[in-house]
């Protein structure tokens, strides 16, 4: 018959519970802004890409060059909201196959 003190263990279990919740509440607050902050930042992305086509109209530039210059200004902004969203993915290069 071995001891076993069961007030330590009942404090010990209760200490852990608390602390496994309040670390778990913690990386859930923390997931939570990290998704809203991406989601704040492709919106931003999205605003400057509207801007930059609503006023390229009233420029010098050519009705051709305009047209142009949205084309460019619309990949170069996806292709930087991909190459943010896949940094935040973890990975170090875009595969074509991935569908971005």
């Amino acid at each position: 018959h071995v001891g076993f003190e069961f007030e330590a263990y009942g404090l010990f279990s209760s200490m852990l519970g608390l602390l496994l919740t309040f670390r778990t509440g913690q990386a859930y607050s923390r997931f939570w802004g990290g998704i809203l902050d991406a989601y704040e930042v492709t919106g931003g992305l999205f605003t400057v890409a509207s801007n930059l086509m609503a006023f390229a109209a009233f420029g010098q530039a050519t009705e051709k060059e305009v047209l142009v210059f949205r084309h460019r200004m619309a990949r170069l902004v996806s292709l930087l909201s991909a190459m943010m969203l896949s940094q935040l993915e973890g990975k170090d290069s875009l595969n074509s196959e991935q569908g971005y």
